[in-house]
């Protein structure tokens, strides 16, 4: 299930890793985004979609948040877009991945073809990925690869 740089269709993803500066930029664009998609976004007490919103809200940074959930168009007060493809944005620094395991590898092939920075996965079946051009973190990702 792992998505590989050849798969995403993006630009200078077959050259191999980044390394440098691309590094220290993706990985910069992970810990301090200024703009995040929550994939997965639910109003649904106790969810991990629900939680991510509050942990979001509490963040001091104030990064401009988009919920994503086909399901709703609003959550909490907040617009929620069917799709990372409805998103204002061409591309945001950080996608969180709150979607059950059987979505995941289309939501972050999804991801990567936007031009999305770097992505977070909150899933258990996810195949470790191959090298490639942009940073994804998770329970069985292997981080970033410089």
């Amino acid at each position: 299930m792992a998505v590989h740089p050849h798969e995403t269709g993006l630009p200078g993803n077959g050259a191999g890793p980044a390394t440098g500066a691309d590094s220290r930029t993706a990985l910069t664009a992970m810990l301090e985004g200024r703009s995040v998609a929550l994939v997965g976004a639910s109003p649904r007490d106790g969810s991990l979609g629900q939680r991510m919103i509050s942990e979001l809200a509490r963040s001091s940074a104030g990064p401009r948040t988009y919920l994503v959930n086909p399901r709703h168009s609003e959550i909490a007060g907040t617009r929620c877009y069917p799709s990372l493809a409805n998103l204002p944005e061409a591309a945001v620094d950080l996608v969180l991945l709150a979607v059950p395991d059987t979505a995941l590898e289309d939501q972050l092939t999804l991801a990567a073809r936007r031009g999305d920075r770097s992505a977070v996965i909150f899933g258990s079946a996810f195949d470790p990925p191959g090298p490639r051009a942009w940073r994804c973190a998770g329970p069985a990702a292997w981080g970033s690869s410089t």
